[in-house]
């Protein structure tokens, strides 16, 4: 499709539509604020607009009529923003010309939602056969952390405000990564539920978990595995934290965590031991890449005092 245009001022939600658009394959151009909105939309039509209507200092309202005024736009979808969930201004939007209007912080699974609604992504295609999942060491045996491969992904970068994301915990509760915005987070990604590794470095935040809690830090868990999986896992070794259920890998590969691994000679698609230590405001403020399972959470803990 034509490249899509982002409209907005606040720079750390602009980068993580585009970090969204870039995962669903939407080419993009960003416009920080209507002014440069303006500028741009002087010499490119493009083929989908996604509005912020709650830029300071601008009437968003006004920016989307006179976008819909204009012929050469007048059949663009476009796709608000906004932090405003009242139904009256979901109302104005779609009465001034809103294709459709979402909340944000927005979820990947809610923006491709919507861009699939509007015509902006084709229909879904058959779910790919499911790749080799890493090789689970023998229990007792040392659990290699496999290398990154040199196509491998690259995390996100430190500053980016972290994708915000939806997923099921071991108990089958839905949990937001936003609904924790103004404490710091530790998210760590980690390859498999019940692996010797895995296991490390989930009973060392168990051990550390008085620390965390007395800095008013939260811990999250993530992998592919299942509900019942982490339940299993979370129940026979304690853990106090919650562990969510990455079905289909779509968080892993949001943040980067998901590519090409080596074990024992063999190629397979897994989790790159990962974990985002993320700011009170939502931002990322260290990534730690090639981790070692028994001696993280002390690295983590230090980390905290200087972020």
């Amino acid at each position: 499709m034509t490249e899509a245009l982002i409209i907005d001022d606040n720079r750390s939600t602009a980068d993580a539509l585009l970090q969204m658009l870039n995962l669903l394959h939407v080419p993009a151009r960003v416009a920080y604020g209507s002014s440069a909105a303006m500028s741009l939309l002087s010499s490119f039509t493009p083929g989908l607009i996604l509005l912020d209507i709650t830029m300071p200092g601008v009437d968003g309202i006004e920016v989307l009529g006179f976008l819909r005024r204009e012929p050469r736009l007048a059949g663009v979808p476009v796709l608000v923003i906004t932090l405003d969930d009242q139904p009256e201004t979901r109302e104005r939007a779609l009465k001034r010309g809103a294709n459709a209007v979402i909340i944000k912080p927005a979820t990947l699974e809610v923006l491709e939602d919507n861009l699939r609604k509007l015509g902006a992504l084709g229909p879904r295609e058959e779910r790919a056969r499911a790749a080799p999942t890493a090789p689970r060491a023998a229990a007792g045996n040392r659990e290699a952390t496999p290398p990154r491969l040199q196509n491998a992904p690259t995390p996100m970068r430190l500053g980016l405000m972290a994708p915000d994301f939806e997923l099921q915990d071991e108990t089958g509760v839905r949990r937001r990564l936003s609904e924790y915005r103004g404490k710091a987070v530790v998210l760590f990604f980690y390859p498999a539920d019940d692996t010797p590794g895995c296991t490390k470095e989930a009973c060392g935040f168990r051990d550390d978990y008085a620390a965390y809690e007395e800095s008013g830090v939260a811990v999250l868990g993530v992998s592919p595995d299942t509900v019942q999986s982490h339940a299993d896992f979370q129940r026979k070794f304690r853990l106090p934290f919650p562990l969510l259920a990455d079905l289909g890998h779509r968080v892993c590969s949001m943040y980067g965590v998901w590519g090409q691994k080596k074990f024992m000679g063999r190629s397979y698609e897994g989790v790159l031991r990962t974990t985002f230590l993320i700011d009170r405001t939502g931002r990322i403020g260290r990534v730690f890449e090639r981790v070692r399972p028994a001696e993280h959470s002390d690295e983590v803990l230090a980390a905290l005092r200087s972020l």
